[in-house]
């Protein structure tokens, strides 16, 4: 918890002092995160970039980081991705409704550990998602929004060799996250 305050506090501050620099250009970078992940151990940041040229207005590449931590049994698990896609707004950026498609890369760790076994093993995985979402600009540098869609991931399978407490080989334990998963979110965040 101490951690999700210290990420909060950062991005009040950092947006509070850039939102003064540029208090009276026209929003052109929006910087976003999703706080109800943060609930669940997952911390991501979305940077997006207008396209500048006649008939590109309101199409927006975006960039994204992510990051997990969770426990879950016996289990440590950590997880970072990038991912890289596009915005599509239809009544003015940066608010309005848009749908949006995206291309990632995650790794993921996992450590297993209780009185009698441990063991270790990581994976990597590609996805890709699409995402239809509403955006409301706030007093011309808060943004909220809020999105819905789907996503699918392919090569998420993480082996862990097992040994007993005295190093001797005892099994394999598979983990697996493929296929296609529904996406929601609440966003929030600053236009620069």
């Amino acid at each position: 918890m101490e951690k999700l305050r210290k990420i909060l506090v950062f991005m009040a501050v950092f947006g509070l002092v850039l939102t003064s620099a540029v208090a009276h250009a026209q929003p052109s970078v929006i910087v976003t995160t999703n706080p109800l992940a943060m609930a669940f151990g997952l911390f991501n940041a979305n940077v997006e970039l207008p396209v500048v040229g006649e008939n590109w207005d309101y199409l927006d590449p975006v960039f994204g980081v992510a990051y997990a931590s969770l426990s879950y049994d016996n289990w440590d698990i950590k997880a970072y991705g990038l991912s890289a896609g596009l915005n599509k707004f239809f009544s003015g950026r940066p608010k309005g409704f848009y749908l949006g498609t995206s291309v990632g890369w995650v790794h993921v760790s996992a450590d297993y550990n209780d009185s009698y076994y441990t063991g270790s093993g990581s994976a990597n995985a590609f996805s890709i998602s699409g995402v239809g979402g509403y955006r409301w600009l706030i007093s011309d540098r808060v943004v909220v929004g809020v999105e819905l869609g789907a996503v699918y991931i392919a090569g998420g399978e993480v082996k862990a060799e097992c040994k007993d407490r005295w190093g001797n080989y005892e099994e394999e334990s598979t983990g697996k996250f493929n296929g296609l998963l529904p996406t929601a979110g609440i966003t929030i965040g600053f236009a620069f």
